[in-house]
């Protein structure tokens, strides 16, 4: 009873039947009647427990906890398996039907708490793995080759746009007039500057020769030491200038003549036409000997016009006389 109270007392959780203690108290030492037998020591038949004291069949213990040949007692008598059991070793016995003794609160509570901590480590360490070989995966290897070759490429995309900055920036040109008045002489310094003051304009006159009213593109290159760039732009030809009539303030024409003006005046303009438009504003009768007086007048293609006020004799047929 000694022995059955201390392997409560020390543990609490897990109780051990009477039957288990007697069982491992019979099958680990088998007491004599009177202590040590003849022969070797080997219990007579006598002492052996009577058929009461034996575990029923049902409470037998499995083949795994049976006490092995070197747990037997020793020759003092005292049985090593009647000392108490820790509690893994009553946890992992048997009962006779093959079911694990049930765990207390205390127990299963303990297990979960210490394999928490172990799982939870084991995870965050095999993710943290993870995480570092798909980040390592992920990250790009720079090619020496390819990284130069890119420089490269880019130090000359940005030193031609320089270049194109600057060309522009040294060799640009202002137009300071638009309109061109038929017959002037054209000079190109006086429709387009250069900002910068050491740059000059080449311009071919010959190229530049208006027949006609409207719009003309006249193109010249602008020269900066050794930079040059053709420019172009948009001239307006217009005809700003009236039509002058050139001739007497008085004629004398005979009875009845049929009077042409162009005989007797002449009209200067750019218009090349411009001889055929000279008319009177009114018409002459040269059927009467008489002075009359004319309004004669002349329009050019820009819609410049003219007058000139004469005087025309109309005298008898002898008039020359």
């Amino acid at each position: 009873m000694e022995d059955k109270d201390s392997v409560k007392k020390s543990d609490g959780t897990v109780k051990v039947s009477k039957a288990m203690v007697s069982k491992a108290s019979a099958g680990g030492s088998r007491p004599s009647g009177s202590g040590k037998t003849a022969g070797g020591g080997r219990p007579s038949s006598g002492s052996r427990p009577s058929s009461g004291s034996r575990p029923a069949s049902g409470s037998r213990p499995a083949s795994g906890s049976r006490p092995s040949s070197s747990s037997r007692p020793s020759s003092s008598g005292k049985a090593a398996s009647s000392r108490p059991k820790s509690a893994t070793e009553q946890e992992r016995s048997r009962t006779s039907t093959g079911r694990p003794l049930a765990k207390s609160a205390d127990t299963q509570s303990r297990a979960k708490n210490t394999s928490r901590p172990a799982s939870k480590s084991n995870r965050s360490g095999s993710s943290n793995a993870a995480a570092h070989r798909k980040k390592k995966k992920q990250t790009p290897r720079l090619n020496a080759k390819r990284v130069l070759l890119a420089a490269l490429v880019v130090g000359i995309f940005l030193a031609v746009i320089i270049t194109v900055i600057m060309r522009s920036s040294m060799l640009r040109v202002k137009q300071i007039e638009t309109k061109y008045n038929m017959g002037d002489s054209f000079d190109i310094s006086n429709y387009f500057e250069p900002d910068s003051n050491d740059a000059k304009l080449i311009f071919d006159k010959d190229s530049f020769n208006p027949t006609k009213l409207g719009e003309y593109t006249v193109k010249f290159t602008i020269q900066r030491g050794k930079l040059k760039k053709s420019k172009k732009g948009t001239i307006n030809v217009v005809d700003e200038v009236n039509p002058y009539i050139d001739g007497p303030d008085e004629i004398d024409v005979a009875v009845g003549q049929e009077i042409n003006w162009g005989d007797y005046y002449n009209v200067t303009d750019d218009d090349p036409d411009i001889q055929s438009k000279l008319t009177s504003m009114s018409e002459v009768d040269t059927s009467t000997a008489r002075p009359v007086s004319v309004t004669l007048t002349v329009t050019d293609w820009a819609g410049n016009s003219s007058m000139k006020k004469i005087t025309v004799n109309v005298l008898k047929d002898n008039f020359s006389e």
